[in-house]
C-alpha cells in the first residue's frame, strides 16, 4: 500500500480556476505523487490493475467520478512509473474514512 497525498480542490472537475493556476498545480501534484511513487519502481513496474482508496480529509459528500477525475495527476505519475499507458489501467476504487489532511492509498 503506497500513501499518497489528496488530490487539491483545484483539480476538482467542478471547480473553475483560470487554467494556468489549475495546469500550476496539477504540475505540483503529478510531481509529488511521482516522487512518491518512485521509490516503489520496482514493485509497480508493469503493473495495470490498482486499487485506490480516497480518504477525504473531511465528512463532506464527494463523488467517486469526481476524485478519479481530481486524480488524473495522480494517474499520469502512476502511468510514468509504472512504464504503462494508463489507457490499459483497471481500477477498483473505493471511499474511506476521513483523515486528516486527506490520502489517496493505492494499492
Amino acid at each position: 500500500m503506497i500513501t499518497l497525498p489528496f488530490p487539491p480542490a483545484t483539480l476538482n472537475p467542478n471547480k473553475r480556476p483560470h487554467w494556468a493556476e489549475r495546469a500550476r498545480v496539477f504540475k505540483q501534484y503529478k510531481f509529488q505523487c511521482f516522487a512518491l511513487l518512485s521509490q516503489f519502481r520496482s514493485e509497480l513496474q508493469g503493473r495495470a490493475v490498482f486499487s485506490i482508496e480516497f480518504r477525504p480529509p473531511d465528512s463532506r459528500r464527494r463523488d467517486a467520478d469526481n476524485l478519479l477525475a481530481a486524480s488524473k495527476a495522480m494517474i499520469d505519475a502512476l502511468a510514468e512509473v509504472t512504464g504503462v499507458d494508463d489507457s490499459k489501467f483497471c481500477f477498483t476504487i473505493a471511499k474511506g474514512e476521513p483523515v486528516k489532511g486527506g490520502a489517496v492509498v493505492v494499492a
